[in-house]
């Protein structure tokens, strides 16, 4: 069986417990019946962010909540990006009639955030996204940076923040200061519930029913509503499992500091970017004969790149044994 670090998914599902209750809730629940509204989860959702139950849109993955921001914020406008980052919002802006324009990160791949919001303001970027932690570079930026980028964008600025959790850093309250600021959360990273696409959505009033005034009424099933409502219930658990996964990445992090033909990215996620290589298809190649599928680019950018994610012990050690060989082999 093929161990998948392609993906950024989290080996760790809900606990027993939690699977127990999920089963029964569902028995008890029925599926002949539309789901009612979002209350439920809404609720846990306040309790975790510490927000108003009244400041959030849930849908159907993160991937639904940014064609939707899109959608009512953006249509046939513009929407500024890093290069590299998550390719989703490049690909909403194209598929309703406007155009993603693109800030370059610098050669070790990080961003300068102050350049970006005055290419931003200078193409009149509607919306502005920031991933922090960014996908695929692992890259967090400290608060009063994201704050002070906040302020100096014009448009509005949608902070992608589905890797918060492994950087212990979050700006998720400042939608209460900054009118402008839109923030998308998940649960498939953190909580381990990739296969139920579960996310969320917060902003200001004003933002949020431009958002709400989009979203179909019946876009999330009962099924992803309960799993939601009871892994929200169990934050503890949440919370133990990225500290396993941190402390992997952390492992892994000071191995891949010995070889001497692979760079990893420092990152503040659950997964590594390797860079630096020589032949990236070739590594790739090598970790398929090995079982594990890993994520490789076709970007200009991220050539000599690899992305691996961060899972359990013993696949971490798989994923080692084959960097080794690659870097044996590298050095004749």
């Amino acid at each position: 069986m093929m161990y998948k670090a392609d993906a950024n998914e989290s080996p760790y599902r809900l606990s027993e417990t939690r699977m127990t209750e999920l089963f029964a809730r569902i028995a008890e629940t029925g599926l002949n019946c539309y789901p009612q509204n979002h209350d439920a989860v809404k609720s846990g959702l306040a309790r975790y962010t510490g927000l108003a139950q009244e400041s959030f849109i849930c849908g159907n993955g993160s991937d639904e909540l940014i064609a939707l921001t899109v959608l009512a914020l953006a249509r046939g406008g513009k929407v500024a990006v890093p290069a590299p980052t998550f390719g989703m919002y490049a690909i909403c802006a194209e598929n309703f009639g406007g155009k993603a324009v693109a800030f370059p990160c610098d050669a070790n791949l990080d961003l300068d955030l102050k350049a970006f919001a005055d290419f931003a303001n200078a193409q009149g970027a509607d919306i502005t996204v920031l991933c922090s932690p960014n996908n695929p570079t692992g890259q967090a930026f400290p608060r009063e940076a994201v704050e002070r980028f906040i302020g100096e964008v014009k448009g509005v600025v949608v902070l992608d923040e589905a890797y918060s959790e492994f950087s212990n850093t979050s700006c998720i309250e400042l939608i209460q200061k900054y009118s402008n600021l839109v923030v998308l959360r998940t649960l498939s990273k953190a909580f381990g519930m990739a296969g139920v696409r579960f996310g969320y959505l917060t902003a200001g009033e004003a933002l949020l029913a431009r958002v709400e005034a989009v979203r179909p009424i019946y876009n999330l099933g009962v099924m992803p509503l309960l799993a939601a409502e009871v892994a929200l219930s169990d934050v503890s658990y949440m919370k133990e499992t990225v500290n396993k996964i941190i402390a992997e990445r952390e492992r892994m992090e000071a191995r891949l500091e010995k070889f001497a033909n692979i760079k990893a990215k420092k990152s503040a996620t659950n997964f590594i970017l390797l860079r630096g290589l020589a032949d990236e298809k070739e590594l790739a190649d090598l970790f398929a004969k090995a079982g594990v599928a890993v994520r490789t680019y076709r970007e200009p950018e991220l050539a000599g790149c690899v992305r691996v994610t961060v899972g359990e012990p013993a696949q971490n050690n798989i994923v080692l044994r084959v960097l080794e060989a690659y870097d044996a082999k590298c050095s004749g």
